[in-house]
């Protein structure tokens, strides 16, 4: 009896919370019954939760502001600066450090930059947190820091140019400053960072 009064004043909480967040109650219900949180709005129905490295899940935050077209984007760390600290890989030694200007903060959707398919290196690392490949026939791009990604983007999914492929963030080793990282196998990556966002 208790349990079942309990069940209930947690679904109207929800219920009335979810009002004034914008996010669907539907979600916010099976969240608290799951023991994670739900996915806020971010412009598109399909945002999803994601796990982090401790196992719990975390929906990507956002200030409330949504994109209303394409954002240019701005350069925070160039190739000379991966290169200056170099990994040894190309992920790490070709890239560029990207955020959109103006900066919208965690949750921004990020594009791919050109058709092709996610690759297998897909999910969470310490040093890149959530990140993915996106393998065209003519070259690969390595993308990291995301807070998570959009329903349905897993190993194997093809992806055509300016699909949304994850959400903007600071996980791995970001240190907190939420950005893209975008390495390129072959070629300048800088060439590709106003298709990002």
């Amino acid at each position: 009896m208790i349990a079942l009064g309990l069940v209930g004043l947690l679904a109207a909480y929800v219920l009335l919370w979810s009002g004034f967040k914008g996010t669907d109650p539907r979600d916010e219900i099976k969240a608290a019954f799951q023991g994670g949180t739900a996915p806020k709005k971010l412009g598109s129905p399909n945002a999803v939760v994601t796990p982090n490295a401790s196992g719990s899940t975390a929906a990507p935050a956002r200030s409330g502001k949504q994109p209303v077209g394409p954002l240019a984007a701005r350069i925070i760390s160039s190739v000379a600066d991966h290169r200056s600290r170099p990994l040894g890989n190309w992920e790490s030694d070709n890239a560029v450090d990207v955020v959109p200007s103006p900066n919208l903060g965690t949750g921004t959707p990020v594009k791919a930059i050109w058709d092709g398919t996610i690759g297998v290196s897909f999910g969470y690392s310490t040093i890149g947190g959530y990140r993915l490949h996106l393998q065209s026939a003519f070259n690969e791009a390595y993308y990291a820091h995301f807070i998570g990604y959009p329903v349905g983007i897993l190993p194997g999914r093809r992806v055509s140019k300016g699909d949304i492929i994850g959400y903007m963030g600071d996980t791995g080793n970001a240190k907190g400053t939420p950005h893209v990282h975008l390495g390129i196998r072959v070629g300048d990556p800088s060439a590709y960072v106003n298709d990002l966002f």
